[in-house]
């Protein structure tokens, strides 16, 4: 029992709680006889009992619920979302958040892969695309989108570098060239 979560501990005490009211029952009844005030009392109890036991049912789905899904999210796989969503306003509120968080990192991840591998492939037109994102996304996007700027520059300066090399190479050439001719033509002037 120590290594239950406290949800678990909740939901077995409510077990031993509607164990204890049935057999406080059955002993009043057997010891003092019937008794309308406590027959009232005992199935006002056990009704309060099985309240909770049904809310305490749903409130550990929806947590179990979540958890799958964050354990799916940890495997990787960020198209997950929690789609039942039960279990009144804070685990309502949670699973909204949660989905919205995710919907957010799918974004940025998604827009990151793609500028990433036009960047790769020398094409650094696409920018990551900030809409919706939070301000940590939007900063990270910002740090992101500089750093293939830089990489932008890098490239077309190395091309640039590339074709000034190229450039003096064929000029070398012409040059050889003339002097072959001239010296041919000096050579037939003769």
């Amino acid at each position: 029992m120590m290594n239950l979560s406290s949800l678990s501990k909740i939901h077995y005490a409510n077990y031993a709680h509607i164990v204890v009211v049935m057999i406080g029952m059955v002993v009043l009844e057997l010891t003092q006889g019937f008794n309308i005030i406590s027959v009232g009392f005992s199935v006002c109890n056990l009704a309060i009992a099985f309240f909770a036991f049904y809310h305490i049912k749903i409130t550990k789905g929806s947590i179990e619920n979540t958890s799958s899904i964050l354990k799916v999210v940890n495997d990787g796989n960020f198209e997950a979302r929690v789609v039942k969503i039960q279990g009144g306003k804070e685990l309502e509120e949670l699973a909204i958040n949660l989905n919205n968080i995710l919907d957010q990192l799918e974004t940025f991840i998604r827009e990151i892969n793609a500028s990433v591998k036009f960047a790769s492939e020398n094409r650094f037109f696409r920018k990551i695309n900030r809409q919706g994102l939070n301000k940590g996304f939007v900063n990270s996007a910002n740090m992101i989108d500089k750093s293939i700027c830089a990489m932008k520059v890098e490239y077309e300066k190395k091309a640039c570098e590339s074709f000034l090399s190229e450039l003096g190479k064929t000029g070398k050439s012409l040059i050889d060239n003339f002097k072959i001719i001239q010296e041919q033509l000096t050579v037939t002037t003769k």
